[in-house]
């Protein structure tokens, strides 16, 4: 599969796999997978949470509003709605 290739769990035999314009087989295996900004997996799984953005994703309200609307607005959930958002 597409993720036993770009995670190398196969060493690649012929051809090659590009990223970025980055032959990965040219990469060591701790660059690939074991660096903080190399590729990672990422849950998919569905959860539902009761309550809102604001009380699931700071359940103590340790942080500012702000500090969460930038944490949003970091992975793109934010773009382009105001602090509102977190109470709704």
């Amino acid at each position: 599969s597409i993720t036993v290739a770009l995670f190398r769990l196969v060493e690649i035999e012929s051809g090659c796999i590009l990223l970025d314009d980055v032959d990965l087989s040219k990469l060591g295996l701790s660059d690939v997978r074991g660096r903080s900004n190399g590729l990672s997996i990422v849950p998919q799984d569905p959860v539902l949470m009761k309550g809102t953005i604001r009380s699931v994703l700071d359940p103590f309200g340790s942080c500012t509003y702000e500090e969460i609307h930038e944490a949003l607005s970091c992975v793109r959930l934010a773009y382009g709605r105001g602090l509102e958002i977190l109470d709704a």
